[in-house]
C-alpha cells in the first residue's frame, strides 16, 4: 500500500500533459520550449509496404474482399529488424 501511495503523490505533483513537475510551470513560458518530432523507422518500413504491398498479398486480399471478407479484420502488422528476427506468437 505504501507503494500506491508513493506513486499517487509523485503522480499528483506531475503536469498530467507532459509529465514534468508541476513546479516547472509556474515560472516557465512556450517559449522555453523546443517541439521536435521523432520518427519510428519501423513505422516508416510498415507505411511503405502498405503502401505498395506484394503482387501475392494483393491478390490474397483482393480473393477475400471478393468474398465478402476483410482480410485486415484479423491483421496485426508488424516490423523486426535481422538482428531481433521474426516475432512469435
Amino acid at each position: 500500500m505504501a507503494l500506491l501511495k508513493a506513486w499517487w503523490k509523485l503522480n499528483s505533483e506531475l503536469c498530467s500533459m507532459c509529465g514534468r513537475p508541476l513546479a516547472i510551470h509556474e515560472n516557465d513560458k512556450p517559449s522555453d520550449y523546443h517541439p521536435a518530432v521523432r520518427e519510428c523507422t519501423a513505422v516508416l518500413a510498415l507505411d511503405a509496404f502498405q503502401a505498395d504491398p506484394p503482387a501475392e498479398l494483393k491478390a490474397a486480399d483482393d480473393a477475400e474482399r471478393k468474398a465478402g471478407r476483410d482480410p485486415e479484420r484479423a491483421r496485426t502488422w508488424l516490423a523486426y529488424t535481422d538482428r531481433e528476427g521474426r516475432p512469435r506468437y
